[in-house]
């Protein structure tokens, strides 16, 4: 099941030196298009990125990066986007954690691998995903906002933002329905979307586009991003055989994602079965 998700987080800085683990790990992903860092050095098309390494996109374009087997899967960056990924341990079994600390990303996860669950932090917000295509973006230094297009998601404090209010209450959120949280506050109520937000531009908040005066048919179908990374793939001059053979080394979830366009990405499934058409959006939450 594949779903869309999109988070603001404030810029807190995350404190993760994991260098000397990056080194031996093996690759968790590659990046494959756009200009940017890992660990610190320019990053170029199959660049790898362990766990522990922070990638980041340049201010000018996207950028996106492929997940490797047994995980499946993308993540697309926003301009300025900066991410770590890390492994946490959870009992007898491991969970991979996006951390994001800038800017925002855009995740299709079509199987976790050998990972019992995959999560996104921001400042103050923890985020739960299963098969999901979502975006993240951190708004403030210790305020977040996760808007979901398709699918659903539960979202709660961070461990230590909960326990410093007392507030460990989680809730499950539905296709366009969106929920705010900050540091100081804990968690907003739940709020039915109008539009989808896009991470191509971030000239208005997430929030503000999500929540905004419709535009049109809400832009369900849209992917600014993705339709800016197809520029960016025409403008490489690939031939067909090279295309072929980055297909084969990094697996098919990129040009998939850019040969589909954004209404198949949308609706098409990647765990239980197609959505067909998107749905319309659910009633407001109770308030």
């Amino acid at each position: 099941m594949r779903t869309i998700l999109i988070v603001f987080f404030g810029l807190l800085a995350l404190g993760l030196s994991s260098a000397a683990a990056a080194d031996q790990a093996p690759p968790l992903a590659t990046w494959t298009l756009g200009e940017g860092t890992v660990a610190a050095a320019a990053a170029k098309p199959g660049s790898d990125i362990a766990i522990g390494q922070r990638v980041a996109a340049t201010t000018s374009q996207p950028a996106k990066i492929v997940f490797t087997a047994p995980l499946a899967g993308s993540l697309t960056l926003s301009p300025g986007a900066g991410l770590t990924m890390v492994v946490e341990q959870v009992a007898d079994t491991r969970e991979l954690v996006i951390d994001l600390d800038a800017g925002a990303v855009q995740v299709d996860l079509q199987d976790k691998g050998s990972f019992a669950g995959v999560r996104v932090r921001g400042a103050a917000l923890d985020v739960r995903v299963t098969g999901t295509l979502f975006v993240v973006q951190r708004v403030k230094r210790d305020a977040d906002y996760v808007a979901l297009v398709q699918g659903k998601l539960n979202a709660g404090l961070r461990r230590d933002v909960a326990d410093a209010l007392n507030k460990h209450q989680r809730f499950d959120i539905d296709s366009r329905q969106g929920i705010g949280a900050s540091n100081g506050g804990g968690l907003e109520q739940v709020a039915s979307l109008t539009n989808r937000p896009q991470i191509a531009s971030l000239k208005k908040s997430i929030k503000e586009q999500a929540t905004g005066a419709q535009q049109g048919d809400g832009g369900w179908n849209t992917d600014l991003a993705l339709d800016l990374l197809n520029d960016l793939l025409d403008q490489l001059g690939l031939d067909d055989a090279l295309i072929a053979e980055l297909a084969d080394a990094l697996g098919d979830a990129l040009f998939d994602d850019l040969n589909a366009g954004p209404g198949d990405q949308v609706i098409n499934t990647a765990f239980s079965g197609a959505f067909g058409p998107l749905s319309p959006p659910p009633p407001p939450p109770p308030q």
